[in-house]
């Protein structure tokens, strides 16, 4: 079966509450993803709530949170067409007050082929973005 994966990451001062705030508040991804234009979740911020998101240019995509530890990561998975799309998020402390965050995408199914062509190509290029934005919003949070 094939698959394939696009990965971003980048390190960041905001405390580690700053950026749960912002996984965790699933209505604002789209200030830190410009990629999406909405985002919902139809329930509380734990695994097995199901939501839907609405990419730029893409139609709407139905997704549930497969895992979630507060204050560290979340994945969430869309079922398509004969293909799963799983996002993981996590963050990870370093030295001296710093975090990793790092985003993953992975697609496996019979439509990875031509998702590769198209869907991995744009994760590639606003991936890296997102993450950094995400970064810097939340080091700019005084909450």
């Amino acid at each position: 079966m094939f698959s394939w994966s696009v990965e971003a990451s980048c390190t960041t001062s905001a405390p580690k509450e700053n950026v749960w705030k912002l996984w965790s508040d699933v209505e604002t991804w789209p200030m830190w993803d410009h990629g999406l234009e909405w985002c919902r979740l139809d329930g509380p911020f734990s695994a097995g709530t199901k939501g839907a998101l609405k990419p730029k240019g893409s139609p709407t995509v139905s997704f549930e949170l497969t895992h979630v530890e507060p204050g560290h990561s979340y994945s969430d998975l869309s079922s398509l067409p004969l293909t799963k799309l799983k996002f993981t998020h996590t963050l990870e402390k370093l030295s001296r007050g710093q975090y990793q965050i790092r985003h993953r995408a992975s697609c496996k199914g019979l439509l990875a082929p031509i998702l590769f062509l198209t869907l991995r190509r744009d994760l590639k290029k606003g991936m890296p973005q997102s993450v950094r934005k995400l970064a810097e919003i939340a080091e700019k949070r005084k909450d």
